[in-house]
């Protein structure tokens, strides 16, 4: 019975795939939330902070807090490599409080969105990553 317990505390820290895994035990980052944005587009996850959203995620992407203000965002791109016979692993390090709220209408870009992962960075207007 103890040994249940042990497992199910580790699988409890493990990340999965976005959305599903960004519901229930989503790292945890000072003034911004998870919402999800299910009634706007299946599948995209935004983070929230207190001007708005600053990322969406699509599906599959997996998600870590490195420290208190920063996410490592990673996910398999699409397409295969010359050198593997998979996709590549992407990976993202992602600084919530340095981002600026996504601007425009969300459900318009969210229809463009062919990109896993969406952001708005200080320095550029929009950026896909």
């Amino acid at each position: 019975m103890e040994t249940a317990k042990v497992s199910e505390d580790l699988f409890d820290r493990v990340p999965g795939p976005s959305p599903w895994y960004l519901r229930k035990n989503a790292p945890v980052i000072e003034g911004f939330r998870w919402q999800s944005a299910e009634d706007s587009k299946p599948g995209k996850t935004l983070l929230v902070g207190s001007d708005g959203p600053v990322a969406a995620l699509s599906f599959y992407n997996y998600v870590m807090a490195l420290d208190e203000s920063t996410l490592l965002v990673w996910n398999q791109g699409v397409g295969l490599s010359e050198v593997s016979p998979t996709a590549p692993v992407r990976l993202f390090v992602i600084e919530p409080n340095r981002l600026r709220p996504i601007d425009g209408d969300l459900i318009s870009l969210f229809m463009r969105m062919d990109v896993s992962v969406l952001c708005s960075h200080r320095r550029h207007r929009l950026a896909t990553l």
